[in-house]
């Protein structure tokens, strides 16, 4: 049985935000609430993308902020991106500052 910790819950009028730890490296899991429809959806295991844990919930926006020594282009997924964004990221540097992470909510 894999052990998981809820490390972070954010929540709003509209989502509720769950960030997992768990005791496996790189499993760590986040679950998105939809209150108004009533769905859930569950990331996990780079599915379908490897989601950056994030620290605020404003309005419909998820945000994170990421180093870019991590690797920018693991926590997006590049189709919902315009290619004006997909140019930005890839012109920064990995010794650039932190990187703040918009990730917008299906209402």
């Amino acid at each position: 049985m894999r052990k998981t910790t809820p490390g972070l819950k954010l929540f709003n009028e509209d989502f509720i935000y769950v960030f997992f730890y768990t005791h496996e490296q790189g499993a760590d899991r986040s679950y998105i609430y939809n209150r108004k429809t009533k769905k859930g959806f569950l990331l996990k295991n780079g599915k379908p993308f490897d989601m950056y844990y994030c620290f605020d919930l404003v309005d419909n926006v998820l945000l994170a902020v990421c180093s870019p020594d991590e690797g920018l282009s693991r926590f997006v997924d590049r189709s919902l991106m315009s290619p004006e964004e997909i140019h930005k990221m890839e012109q920064v540097k990995e010794d650039d500052n932190p990187v703040i992470i918009k990730y917008y909510l299906k209402r």
